[in-house]
């Protein structure tokens, strides 16, 4: 059919098609993929990534990229190993740290309140030039002449004399391509003497040049001081080249007379100043290096601690890799929880043979599995679990001055079984002969590790004689407030060692293991007696397994809530629902349809359902039934 056309149209006898133009709008309407192709709105989109309806530089309605994302953390956490654990924690206290922004976009001709000049009249670099706005970019400067072979222009904020310079402080500053090309050079300004400063002789700087030539740019340290012969000595540190068609933000950290520099999230170098700042004074600086192109600066933004400070609310990141913990500060960066004393309850500090303070890492978490973890009271609770040293061993404890020392006939050395005084505990077994505790069962805190002994924090209300002994790794937890992670030790009753699953429940902790799960009492995370608790307290510790009543329950692999509606227990082949408060009336049943695979990795939505995998299809439960959504039935689910 199609020779035949072509022959016909080659002879004349079929008419030339005619052709039109369609012009192609930039669908500044956005994404819309509620409705079929047919049905498509004007000015939309089914399919688009990483655009948006303005250009990042003009400023147009005409479509542009997306400006890129920054990572959250531009540190790794670990040496390699994979996240093991990652919780946000909530705190209120008394902060000073303060976050400053000035935006220049606008078409702003200068920075806001509270800006002066950064220049000295007498000094022998001229006079810097008068800043105009860039359409759609921000800040620029035009003209030649001056310093380098173009002009500059140079702020300082005056009122930053609130600085705390006793702690870190962070500058920074975002700068975007004009017609996708970086002019000029770009400076941080520091530890100026006043805010009326020669920005040229009297600063600590951090700057990134654009070599428009070679197409990359590179970054620099400056110390500057007043002195008679001009400039001090110049610390130059390389960094890696990068395009200059991308936005650039640069970023300087400083800590006392240290001063770390990054680019985009990366960190190109560092520098003491010797010796040491004492000025406080910070602004900008921007340099243009040809005639009648500008250089531009977007974003000017400081993270610093008031020397008042005021009560805030702040949440903050918290992570675990290849066994070390990290807690982000309040630079929005994360540091490795490096250790905290051991302490008495009244606060003192516990002392080893040589009156020395004794010192926890707290940076040890089980590095070979996923950690389950919960925040509650401003601290983050970790169901670290295994590595077990000695299994129920046959111990003698005896209690002096220096603590409760465990000996056991079958242990010549203790030293040589590889405990852990900072991340094992010791627990103490209740007895099964039926006869009372010579010993208080519970789990105590190792705080010294002896051939021949083992001593544990307790006092005389442990007990002495007999008892059975079990060491490994026991559940931690993450204080925001000191910034230490110590073994979560019961103030009554017993932290249950082992438990791989905890979650937070009614405003209780809920640990598990094997067949049983193990409720904190509500509001108080640090009461786990079951025995000694009041029957008819509502708000008791309390425990049980999954499983009808006088038999065995299968092993719980995940412990699921939905705000305090309800509680799905997962168990290798079943499935319970807890409803209500264990302990004040409420009740738990087992879904009665079918086989019920679940493990820990599920997922909530607010208002919605809890969905986990199975074994080839998805499951999802709500609170009375549970469905079966296999992959076919997933389809039509999309579908419509």
């Amino acid at each position: 059919m199609r020779l035949r056309r072509q022959r016909r149209r080659a002879y004349g006898l079929m008419p030339e098609p005619k052709f039109s133009i369609l012009e192609a709008q930039f669908p500044d309407g956005g994404l819309d993929r509620k409705r079929p192709f047919w049905l498509q709105p004007p000015f939309t989109t089914p399919d688009c990534m990483n655009v948006w309806p303005y250009g990042a530089v003009p400023g147009r309605l005409r479509g542009g990229s997306r400006p890129g994302l920054a990572k959250a953390f531009a540190q790794r956490v670990g040496v390699g190993g994979p996240v093991r654990m990652l919780q946000c924690v909530s705190m209120v206290r008394r902060e000073t740290l303060t976050t400053h922004v000035e935006n220049l976009k606008d078409g702003r001709t200068a920075p806001g309140d509270g800006w002066r000049p950064a220049y000295d009249p007498e000094s022998p670099y001229g006079a810097p030039t008068e800043i105009e706005p860039i359409e759609g970019v921000g800040l620029g400067v035009w003209g030649s002449g001056g310093i380098g072979g173009g002009d500059w222009a140079a702020y300082a904020w005056s009122d930053s004399h609130r600085i705390d310079r006793a702690r870190p402080y962070v500058l920074e500053a975002t700068v975007v391509p004009q017609e996708w090309t970086q002019n000029g050079a770009l400076t941080l300004l520091a530890c100026m003497d006043s805010p009326n400063s020669d920005a040229i002789r009297q600063s600590a700087t951090f700057s990134v040049y654009a070599n428009t030539d070679a197409g990359t740019w590179t970054s620099e340290f400056g110390f500057n001081r007043l002195r008679d012969d001009g400039f001090a000595d110049f610390t130059v540190v390389p960094a890696d080249g990068g395009d200059l068609d991308q936005y650039l933000t640069l970023r300087l950290e400083i800590r006392g007379s240290n001063f770390v520099a990054y680019v985009n999230g990366v960190r190109v170098g560092e520098a003491v100043a010797s010796p040491a700042f004492t000025g406080s004074a910070v602004g900008w600086m921007v340099t243009s290096f040809q005639e009648a192109v500008a250089a531009a600066i977007t974003t000017w933004s400081i993270r610093y601690h008031d020397v008042e400070g005021e009560e805030v609310h702040r949440t903050a990141v918290v992570a675990s890799a290849d066994g070390r913990l990290y807690a982000e500060n309040v630079l929005g960066e994360l540091d490795e929880v490096t250790g905290d004393y051991l302490e008495t309850e009244d606060g003192d500090a516990i002392t080893d043979e040589n009156d020395d303070p004794i010192e926890i890492s707290g940076a040890s978490l089980l590095a070979e599995a996923s950690l389950a973890s919960a925040e509650r009271l401003q601290q983050v609770f970790i169901a670290d679990y295994g590595d077990r040293r000695v299994n129920d061993v046959a111990c003698s404890v005896a209690v002096d001055s220096e603590g409760a020392k465990v000996t056991a006939a079958s242990i010549s050395d203790w030293t040589a079984l590889g405990i852990d005084q900072e991340n094992h505990g010791a627990i103490i077994l209740p007895r099964t002969d039926g006869q009372a505790d010579a010993v208080a069962p519970g789990t105590y805190r190792i705080i010294n590790v002896r051939p021949g002994e083992l001593v544990l924090l307790a006092g005389a209300e442990i007990g002495e004689g007999d008892c059975t002994l079990r060491v490994e790794r026991v559940p931690k937890v993450y204080d925001s407030a000191t910034g230490s992670l110590e073994p979560w030790i019961a103030r009554t009753g017993q932290v249950p060692g082992g438990c791989g699953l905890l979650a937070v429940y009614r405003d209780r902790l809920v640990l598990a293991r094997d067949h049983a799960w193990y409720m904190t009492r509500q509001g108080d995370p640090y009461d786990l007696d079951y025995a000694g608790a009041d029957a008819g307290d509502a708000q008791r510790p309390v425990a049980g397994p999954a499983s009808d009543a006088g038999t065995l329950g299968q092993e719980i692999t995940a412990l699921m809530p939905h705000s305090d509606d309800y509680m799905l227990v997962g168990c290798e082949n079943s499935l319970w629902v807890m409803r209500g408060d264990p302990a004040a009336g409420g009740a738990r049943c087992c879904f009665p349809q079918g086989r019920r695979d679940s493990g820990q990795a599920w997922c909530s939505a607010r208002r919605g359902p809890i969905s986990w995998p199975g074994a080839a299809c998805t499951w999802v439960g709500q609170g009375r039934r549970s469905e079966n959504l296999r992959p076919e039935t997933a389809r039509r689910v999309r579908a419509r």
